[in-house]
């Protein structure tokens, strides 16, 4: 019966309960204007383990969305934004059996990685440059702006390695709930979203629990 047990216990790791970050990346809004432009983002984040592969947390992003069509409208929104979010790892639900290694480990340690999370949070905009026409309703909205925002996210990082430094990408969608990330607001128009493709480190630290 002793001999047996290496076989069927569970392996355990420990894991620091913060992080703080940073990321860099490119933006894209989807609004009511036909020519979106890729712009600069960075973010910053603050995040709570709930075990290796669950944190909470918040994210500070400040970016730039920029857009023209055809007509004369443009717009270029240097915004401010930032969420409470929630990622989950598929590691949360790949606990196994002893302690593979070689190239199994490592594939099981990159499936680890990949995440979705989502969460609440609000985009400040601030349109530096955008086109007005006072006879013109198409081009009616506001110049600053506050809105809420629903993030969803996937990624990837190397969260399975159990390393103290993070470090992954995602992919980031941004959906307001009003209609002025663009700065156009006339009726009948579609509420905006911004898009983002975001690289980022984090540093692991704090109190540490046991998974």
């Amino acid at each position: 019966m002793v001999m047996l047990l290496p076989f069927i216990a569970f392996s355990q790791r420990n894991f620091e309960r913060f992080s703080i970050g940073i990321g860099g990346g490119i933006t894209r809004n989807q609004g009511d204007l036909s020519r979106p432009q890729s712009k600069d983002l960075i973010t910053g984040n603050f995040d709570y383990f709930i075990s290796p592969y669950i944190q909470t947390g918040i994210e500070f992003q400040s970016g730039k969305i920029y857009g023209n069509e055809i007509s004369s409208r443009y717009y270029q929104n240097h915004f401010k934004s930032f969420f409470f979010l929630i990622r989950v790892h598929a590691g949360q639900f790949m606990r196994q059996r002893g302690y593979p290694t070689g190239e199994k480990a490592t594939f099981n340690n990159l499936l680890k990685g990949i995440y979705a999370g989502t969460g609440i949070g609000a985009v400040l905009s601030n349109q530096k440059k955008i086109y007005r026409d006072a006879g013109d309703i198409d081009t009616f909205g506001s110049d600053k702006n506050f809105d809420a925002a629903i993030p969803a996210v996937i990624g990837v990082d190397n969260s399975g390695f159990n390393s103290k430094v993070i470090t992954g990408i995602s992919y980031q969608g941004h959906f307001a709930l009003s209609d002025q990330l663009d700065g156009y607001s006339p009726s009948g128009s579609k509420k905006d979203y911004y898009s983002a493709v975001v690289v980022s480190v984090k540093l692991r630290l704090g109190p540490v629990g046991v998974y």
